[in-house]
């Protein structure tokens, strides 16, 4: 899993083909949803306030740091509904940033989503990047990517 790609002229096909039209704001909009109510739930469960700015970013981190701790193997049901949680909300939070291109490959499922910056040519994979950073320490930190991520903008 690749938390980011440098150098492509475009998003990478690889993935499978970029969703348009009305599967696009289908996509755009199910994330959006998922992660208004991932964002309520996560702080709930883990008695913080999770929003939609920088400061976002340093409760992730808090978060992750938490659910390692819980060891839950990755196949588990809490582990994966985290995974997803946490990177809903870091994906939109990226996406509030504008100068980037949202690219979808599957209207459910956004494992493969990305945040393409044209302008340098990087593209950005908000939900590896949180995968990562749930299973090991060595994977840095949600704040250091996403610093990368606006010096790129």
């Amino acid at each position: 899993m690749a938390e980011c790609l440098r150098g492509n002229p475009y998003p990478t096909p690889k993935l499978g083909p970029l969703l348009i039209d009305e599967d696009y704001v289908a996509a755009i909009e199910r994330l959006i949803e998922y992660a208004a109510q991932a964002s309520t739930d996560l702080g709930q469960q883990h008695n913080i306030e999770l929003g939609f700015d920088e400061s976002g970013i340093v409760v992730i981190d808090q978060i992750i740091i938490s659910v390692r701790a819980r060891n839950w193997p990755v196949e588990s049901n809490p582990f994966r509904w985290h995974a997803n949680a946490i990177g809903s909300v870091l994906a939109c939070i990226m996406l509030k940033r504008g100068n980037s291109l949202t690219a979808f490959r599957s209207k459910d499922n956004f494992t493969n989503f990305s945040v393409y910056v044209a302008a340098t040519k990087v593209e950005y994979f908000p939900f590896h990047k949180v995968q990562k950073c749930l299973t090991s320490v060595d994977a840095g930190t949600v704040a250091a990517y996403y610093k990368e991520f606006t010096g790129d903008m």
